[in-house]
């Protein structure tokens, strides 16, 4: 399972993938923004090393109006949960959050509390029919009356994860698509642009966000 990715633009998201099919158009128009991860075959342009990722992305464009705001400054970031290891859940504030990770985070965003125990829905679309790898805050049922959908290996979630994960990166420009999605729609739920760049681990010396 790839790390994933947070976009504020479905162009942002094309440049990142090497394909998007119809079935994939369907899910991103009915559901994005919202809590659906799509994990697609990634760009040939794509270069970040971000661990093994079979040649795979996953993508999605968050529900969050503080989020997109920041996605649209740094372009897509990828993201993990807010929380070491060996902590039993992700904080669900930015005091917690602190509390928790202290000075391995170099700025925190406070978004506000964040809501709901349940993570995004993932659904796998490297192969002719989309497959359900986790079921999430989109039911099953709602996804087939999209796209047809068969149940794919389980995935087992990060105890810590939830429908909107920490986001921890730097950004920037790392693929050469050809689009720059530097010229975003200005509504917030529309918000961000440039393809980026981004750094995955909480020990990464370079800038860090931490947002809950």
């Amino acid at each position: 399972m790839p790390p994933p990715v947070m976009v504020g633009t479905v162009r942002a998201a094309i440049a990142l993938v090497q394909e998007l099919t119809e079935m994939g158009k369907d899910l991103i128009d009915e559901f994005w923004p919202g809590p659906l991860t799509l994990i697609f075959r990634s760009s040939p342009t794509l270069v970040w090393d971000i661990g093994e990722t079979q040649g795979t992305v996953g993508v999605r464009m968050p529900l969050h109006h503080v989020a997109l705001s920041l996605l649209k400054k740094t372009g897509p970031l990828v993201v993990t949960s807010a929380r070491y290891a060996a902590a039993e859940a992700a904080p669900t504030s930015v005091e917690a959050a602190e509390e928790q990770l202290g000075e391995s985070v170099a700025v925190y965003l406070d978004g506000g509390p964040c809501t709901g125990e349940v993570p995004s829905t993932i659904v796998d679309l490297t192969g002719s029919v989309p497959r359900l790898l986790r079921p999430g805050v989109i039911p099953p049922d709602r996804l087939r009356e999209v796209v047809p959908l068969v149940d794919g290996d389980a995935y087992a979630p990060d105890p810590g994860e939830r429908p909107d994960p920490v986001i921890t990166g730097e950004p920037g420009t790392p693929d050469s698509a050809a689009d720059s999605p530097d010229s975003a729609a200005d509504s917030p739920d529309s918000a961000a642009d440039s393809p980026d760049s981004a750094a995955d681990s909480p020990e990464s010396e370079t800038g860090r966000v931490a947002g809950v």
